[in-house]
């Protein structure tokens, strides 16, 4: 039986959604970039398992082991040592818990950081280097287009410049836009998610 309508449920569903839709741009971003990407996260590959948490008929923990390992395996295409595991994380704030990166496993995951103005990557061993801070702040952590672990050149850089591009344009008209607007004001629950950082 579906649950009723609450902000506390809407949000979930539109944040779960705005997950999404990170995950699909990063994937997309990777394959224009010259690597295979294969989904190998929580949702995909146990879509069942995702339905009952969501539903409130599984407990965090019972499950934890499976939802805390990557999204994507990349692997660059004629080069067989080149292999990385990657999870990705949009946060229209620019930051996130570092408690909430360092439940992910294994040690040499690659965070891929969104937010509206960028693309950042952020190695899982690195994150004692943010230790002191509570928080990871995406814009202090290296570009994407930088990140040692990819090496990536001149024409990389200009793919992801475009992407950023992309992101930044749907996920601010996304939530600034009249029809979301309306969409919570006829719930009483109408507010501006981003701000000054879409105009």
């Amino acid at each position: 039986m579906p649950k009723k309508w609450s902000v506390r449920n809407a949000e979930r569903n539109y944040n779960v959604a705005k997950g999404r839709i990170g995950e699909a741009l990063v994937e997309q971003l990777f394959s224009s970039l010259g690597w295979d990407v294969y989904p190998v996260g929580f949702e995909s590959q146990l879509p069942v398992l995702a339905q009952l948490k969501a539903r409130g008929e599984l407990t965090p923990g019972a499950i934890s082991r499976f939802e805390n390992g990557p999204d994507f395996i990349i692997h660059m295409r004629n080069a067989a040592e080149r292999v990385h595991s990657i999870e990705v994380k949009f946060r229209n704030s620019g930051m996130i818990n570092a408690s909430e990166l360092q439940k992910y496993w294994p040690d040499n995951l690659l965070f891929i950081l969104m937010d509206p103005q960028g693309i950042s990557c952020l190695q899982r061993s690195e994150l004692d280097d943010y230790a002191k801070s509570a928080k990871v702040v995406f814009r202090k952590c290296p570009p994407l287009a930088e990140h040692p672990a990819f090496a990536f050149g001149p024409d990389e850089a200009e793919i992801i410049r475009a992407f950023q591009f992309i992101a930044k344009a749907f996920f601010c008209k996304l939530e600034t836009s009249e029809m979301f607007r309306n969409a919570y004001k006829a719930r009483g629950a109408c507010r501006d998610a981003f701000g000054s950082v879409c105009s």
